[in-house]
């Protein structure tokens, strides 16, 4: 049964193929009173350069197929390409009831332009100047598109060879006959030099040995088919239908990159291999003394052994009174961790390790955004996961998270994506999100005040060359949830590397508050805030702005000045602000994940019980009468050091000198210390970028010519700990 499809999405693709499984389904449960006996399908379409696993549901298809009994035959791309590098689709989807075809020239040699791959591609068959009938008259009809009918009408005329065991196994066990015809297939390949290593047959397609092949089964001897395999941990088990009487059965496996096969003779059903590699890639083959094989040994089975660690999966995060939660999914494995790398808006990147599935953050306020990536290692394997990349979580954000908006499906970012859109003061460079999807809810969220312009841009990023692309951008002023279409404040279509500029107008009447903006950029003819089956390509991107009538100099400047009092107190300093009581004081170990809170109502104000001679980060935001938080720039700060003890090197150790000095300090120690680093800090506990210094058994010098007249913290990290000591240079 040939299926079609409009335009090249995941989910036409899926409702394509809903016909033909319903009407076996039917036929099924009918015992073929109802429906249709469906055993094959043809898909002469696809997309290039996608893989199977960016489309899962599509790739899940063919499974439920096969389960009714169908197999499903798929062309694969018109270009020169390795699938497995470059991406297919159907071609790359891993299912058993699924069969790639690609092109043969009628001189018998796989067309240049026509995809192929180790894994991916199956067969060959002849595709190249080939002709079908049209409604009238004979017309051309080539390409992969015209190779793999043949493959298809091949799989229907195999269930009508004379021998009804198929047919029979066809209505007793669906699944299980499909498997069968795809070996019998599979097994009766000519061999072909131009497929040899880039098809998992290495073979041409060929009907008569196909039915030679299914018609053995009504014999004494017939080809182990309808394979299949069983991993758990090192150990992978081979099965094949139990209907066939087989003869001598061998098989051979090797390690997908390996060139050396490792063979095992006159083997069972059920056959056991042990000692493999933990979650690694094998190649198998089987040699069978029944049946026509490509060779002396079958086509290509790929499978991966046990042991993969399983990706972290459903994400939840819960709010309340301030703690910040994140859980995730794991299955129950004997011991395992968790390798977190944790991004904050300001681009402080934090990596951790943990056991626990359960991350909690105290004290944080609303609308503030983290992203994570995540990848579990399972100890009892010694496997890492795949690296689960973009998963954010944020702090409520008024009605721009409380509301639900129309969301989307996942949008292929291959060619095009939204680098960077800046808006008033807003800026962000975010290049290519998961899935096409920028949430950045809570994340920068920015002042807009009614009957204002704000200037507007967008740039886009490309993989290659640009497209002509759809510009969208919908504020919710009255914030009800809903884009209307008198809320889209921005459009354009065009084709640019340069990007778009534009003026965007915050009308009079937009409510005030936190409300949502939505940045589309669409390869379609994209005309709405929502989603629809034509927006394939591009990207979406979410933020948060806070539109107010209120005065934009309720922020604070980022000069903080920050003074030592004593080795556990600093003494913090800021101008005051006109109708503002409340101020907001986060603070935390530069290294730390979380922040500790504070509100103050007065300046100077002091923060106490810090561990001595530690890098602190504080930044503060005033408590504006509209609810929102703007927050100061970061500040670095380093807490007062204590002046002896046991672990830090005394005045004998090392020593600096002169001081005060004019351009540069030298530094003198005994031979068993060991210097790993040295750093210089302002009276604001800044970093001071030091051009260069050396340091050679026991003997240094810091140069400091570019450094103003001043007061500095030079701090020596050594093997026998950490020395401190005020310098001044004239």
């Amino acid at each position: 049964m040939f299926v079609k499809y409009g335009q090249g999405t995941e989910a036409n693709a899926i409702a394509s193929y809903v016909y033909a499984y319903n009407q076996r389904k039917l036929y099924n449960q009918s015992n073929g009173a109802q429906g249709a006996f469906v055993v094959v399908t043809n898909a002469s379409w696809g997309l290039n350069d996608i893989f199977g696993s960016e489309a899962p549901l599509w790739c899940e298809m063919f499974d439920l197929l096969g389960e009714e009994g169908i197999l499903n035959c798929g062309a694969t791309t018109n270009r020169d390409v390795d699938v497995d590098s470059n991406g297919d689709l159907p071609t790359t989807c891993e299912s058993p009831y699924l069969i790639s075809v690609t092109n043969m020239t009628r001189s018998d040699q796989k067309l240049t332009g026509a995809g192929y791959g180790r894994k991916s591609i199956d067969l060959g068959a002849y595709g190249h100047q080939t002709y079908t009938v049209s409604t009238s008259q004979y017309a051309a009809f080539g390409g992969t598109s015209g190779a793999t009918p043949h493959v298809a009408g091949t799989i229907a005329l195999m269930y009508s060879a004379p021998c009804d065991v198929l047919i029979q196994e066809a209505k007793s066990n669906p699944a299980n006959a499909a498997r069968i015809a795809r070996d019998m297939l599979l097994f009766g390949v000519v061999q072909n030099p131009t497929l040899t290593n880039i098809t998992t047959t290495g073979g041409r397609l060929n009907s008569h040995r196909a039915l030679l092949n299914v018609q053995s089964l009504c014999g004494s001897c017939a080809p182990p088919a309808g394979i299949y395999i069983q991993t758990t941990g090192a150990d992978a088990k081979v099965f094949w239908a139990d209907i066939i009487q087989n003869g001598i059965i061998g098989l051979r496996y090797r390690k997908f990159k390996d060139t050396e096969w490792i063979y095992k003779q006159n083997i069972q059903n059920g056959y056991i291999i042990s000692g493999l590699d933990y979650c690694d890639e094998y190649e198998l083959q089987l040699s069978s003394s029944c049946g026509l094989f490509p060779d002396s040994y079958s086509y290509s089975i790929f499978f991966t052994s046990g042991g993969c660690c399983p990706d972290p999966d459903n994400f939840v995060q819960e709010y309340d009174n301030g703690n910040l939660t994140l859980s995730w999914d794991f299955p129950e494995i004997t011991s395992f961790s968790h390798e977190i790398s944790l991004m904050d808006i300001e681009g402080n990147v934090y990596e951790f390790t943990q056991d626990s599935n359960l991350l909690v953050f105290e004290n944080i306020p609303e609308c503030t955004w983290f992203s994570f990536s995540i990848a579990s290692f399972c100890k009892q394997y010694q496997t890492n996961s795949t690296v689960v990349e973009g998963v954010v979580v944020y702090a409520p954000c008024g009605l721009c998270t409380s509301l639900d908006y129309c969301a989307f499906s996942p949008k292929s970012t291959r060619d095009e994506w939204i680098q960077k859109v800046e808006f008033g003061e807003l800026s962000n460079e975010s290049g290519i999100n998961s899935n096409g999807y920028g949430n950045y809810l809570g994340a920068k969220v920015t002042r807009f005040q009614p009957d204002s312009t704000y200037n507007l841009f967008i740039l886009p990023g490309y993989s290659s060359s640009p497209f002509t692309e759809q510009y969208l951008l919908y504020i919710d002023f009255d914030q009800d949830g809903i884009f209307a279409n008198s809320e889209k404040v921005f459009t354009d279509r065009t084709s640019s590397t340069e990007g778009v500029f534009g003026n965007v107008v915050i009308p009079s009447d937009a409510a005030e508050g936190i409300t949502r903006m939505r940045v589309i950029l669409a390869f379609q003819s994209h005309n709405s805030p929502c989603d629809n089956s034509g927006f394939v390509f591009g990207e979406i991107e979410d933020y948060c702005i806070h539109i107010t009538r209120e005065n934009v100099e309720c922020v604070l400047d980022d000069n903080i000045l920050i003074d030592s009092m004593n080795e556990n107190t600093v003494r913090i300093q800021f101008t005051l602000l006109n109708d503002v009581d409340n101020y907001y004081v986060l603070y935390k170990k530069k290294d730390d994940v979380t922040f500790d809170t504070l509100v103050v109502n007065e300046s100077p104000f002091f923060i106490s019980d810090l561990d001595s001679c530690q890098q602190y980060i504080i930044k503060m935001a005033p408590q504006c009468t509209s609810g929102t938080l703007s927050f100061t720039s970061e500040n670095l700060f380093v807490s007062p050091c204590r002046t002896s003890t046991n672990n830090v090197p005394d005045k004998e150790e090392i020593q600096i000198f002169p001081n005060p000095f004019t351009t540069d300090l030298k530094i003198l120690t005994n031979t068993f210390v060991q210097i790993k680093s040295i750093h210089i800090y302002n009276v604001f506990g800044q970093p001071v970028t030091v051009h260069d210094y050396e340091y050679l058994e026991g003997r240094g010098r810091i140069y400091f010519d570019h450094v103003p007249p001043g007061c500095y913290l030079l701090q020596v990290v050594s093997n026998m700990g950490t020395f401190n000591k005020k310098i001044v240079k004239m």
